[in-house]
């Protein structure tokens, strides 16, 4: 069947796991865990564009002939219509060009954002829950273009920079305290019908990760049966860690609203 791909994506941490549980209670929805599509493309358009590219020239073929089928064969058994896939990636400039010139020239980024500070806080929690020292945290989460906080921060403000028009901006806090406003919301801007009852009660995650094989990490995507903050305190001493997190927050916020208010 034909799929309409929504790009799912922002940074790590902002309730993108629960947001996708609630949304794949509807049928005609399907939102997994985190999708090596992204990296299949990408991997497909340098194997086109260098390893292959002579023949390529010579062949007069195009590379969208190779990657726009990808999507259709990774989800070649998904009947819904509507297809969440999620990478922290998606918002590379690189990603974005391959998506228009080879899936849509019109593509939808559903962006999940959350303050740093929290984001980071987060993962040191997580890290403490599992027994696992955080010392390393600082010293790696925070270095240039490393995952899983930076990459996905570059990509985010990418995004909000340079194709606003493309995005829904989502704020987790804004998933915990006003559930109904953002379903609506992802509906309204997805095009799709807002013709199903969600059960804010019965959270269930269909598609669970394997977070210890994976990541190495137990609970990263956990989803509770109903919504609520997470109530934890992380004392993090590290004042360039916490200033860092506050100028990040700062500029993300700034630039977003800038172009919320040019484009209102």
């Amino acid at each position: 069947m034909d799929h309409n791909y929504i790009f799912y994506t922002g940074l790590p941490r902002s309730g993108s796991t629960l947001l996708s549980s609630i949304l794949s209670q509807n049928p005609n929805i399907y939102s997994a865990g985190n999708s090596p599509v992204c990296q299949l493309i990408w991997d497909t358009f340098l194997s086109v564009s260098r390893n292959c590219k002579e023949q390529f020239i010579s062949s007069n073929r195009d590379a969208a002939e190779f990657i726009e089928p990808i999507f259709d064969i990774y989800y070649k058994n998904v009947k819904s219509k509507f297809i969440f896939d999620k990478s922290r990636s998606w918002g590379h400039e690189s990603n974005i060009a391959l998506i228009k010139h080879c899936i849509t020239e019109t593509p939808k980024f559903v962006v999940l954002l959350r303050p740093i500070i929290e984001v980071f806080s987060s993962f040191v929690n997580l890290y403490d829950l599992n027994n696992i020292p955080t010392n390393f945290l600082y010293d790696l989460m925070f270095e240039e273009n490393s995952e899983p906080i930076i990459r996905s921060y570059n990509c985010s403000l990418n995004l909000i920079e340079k194709h606003f028009e493309n995005c829904l901006f989502i704020f987790y806090d804004d998933i915990i305290n006003k559930p109904l406003d953002v379903i609506s919301k992802v509906y309204s801007f997805c095009d799709i019908e807002n013709n199903f009852t969600h059960n804010l009660n019965e959270i269930i995650n269909k598609f669970p990760e394997n977070d210890m094989d994976a990541y190495g990490v137990m609970g990263m995507h956990t989803v509770r049966p109903t919504i609520s903050k997470r109530n934890y305190t992380v004392n993090i001493q590290n004042e360039a860690i916490l200033e860092l997190c506050t100028k990040m927050d700062q500029n993300l916020l700034k630039k977003y609203n800038e172009k919320l208010f040019y484009s209102s």
